[in-house]
């Protein structure tokens, strides 16, 4: 989707607004474009014209189909999705609209265009508020013996095969690469929730097996997941709560990252696991996207 105001000013439409009714007119060369937001209709001089998405108000400006600017005013439309670049030419006006920023660095999780990252940014901050809801272990039967290992408790204070020594021990097996590198355990019990939360969001989506899901917007819209569309949805999880990420790709697999505390780490199946940056290549991995803040070189 596309700033109506600004791209039909610029090819030459005058444009007025009704308050009350949502009504947008425009008006060029004897051609009356009318359209209500919220509406999935326009009308040309009259005649209905079907929008593919409601037009729709983001961020207090009017966001109409791309290929609407087209159909109602004859224009050019050409989409460069390699820089989600759109240029708009008509009658020797060549429009650039303003380029959309991201909310996290240039990370835009595998969003073909804005609007599916639109799409993605809502489920993600609806799934924000959750954290007040999250509990170690997920509110399991270890839920206080993870606060028991976040206070210095171990397994081996027990016996083998105890609840204690089981609980303790899961406990390390998921934060215990963030223990043993000093973070915080205020930051240590943060960084596992919200991974939590990005295992909720991501659980019961099901792998078409075909290597086409890729964006965070296939997993979250589309409910199709793989390995590169599972990391977007990570990444755009911990990238709310202000942390540093990335991505990490191998041939057949991909990975997000963050750090916290200085560190680098993967998180697979809610355990965190530190992991080294440098010489990536040699070992096999190149990225896949660089980090919310700075880059790998």
């Amino acid at each position: 989707m596309v700033p109506m105001r600004a791209i039909f000013e610029k090819l030459g439409a005058t444009i007025t607004f009704n308050q009350q009714t949502q009504l947008i007119t425009a008006v060029k060369d004897g051609t009356t474009i009318k359209l209500t937001i919220g509406s999935k209709t326009a009308y040309v001089n009259g005649k209905a014209v079907p929008l593919t998405v409601k037009a729709q108000t983001i961020k207090n400006t009017t966001m109409v189909p791309l290929r609407f600017v087209s159909e109602a005013l004859g224009a050019t439309v050409n989409w460069y999705p390699e820089t989600m670049t759109i240029v708009i030419s008509g009658r020797g006006a060549v429009v650039t609209p303003p380029s959309y920023s991201f909310t996290y660095g240039n990370h835009g999780y595998g969003s073909a265009n804005f609007s599916q990252y639109v799409e993605v940014m809502k489920y993600i901050s609806a799934a924000k508020q959750t954290y007040p809801l999250m509990k170690l272990d997920g509110g399991g039967r270890y839920e206080a013996l993870y606060k028991a290992y976040l206070n210095g408790d171990r397994a081996t204070n027990y016996a083998e095969g105890t609840l204690e020594s089981r609980g303790l021990t899961q406990a390390e097996n998921d934060m215990g690469a963030l223990i043993d590198n000093g973070v915080s355990v205020a930051k240590a019990e943060e960084a596992y929730k919200v991974g939590y939360i990005a295992a909720i969001l991501l659980k019961g989506i099901s792998n078409p097996g075909d290597g086409t899901p890729s964006s965070a917007y296939d997993a979250l819209v589309a409910k199709k997941s793989d390995c590169d569309a599972d990391a977007n949805v990570s990444s755009a999880v911990f990238d709310s709560f202000g942390y540093n990420t990335a991505i990490l790709a191998s041939k057949n697999h991909a990975d997000m990252v963050v750090q916290i505390e200085g560190k680098w780490y993967t998180l697979a199946a809610g355990s965190f696991e530190e992991l080294s940056v440098t010489d990536l290549s040699a070992r096999g991995l190149y990225v896949y996207t660089q980090p919310t803040t700075g880059s790998y070189n």
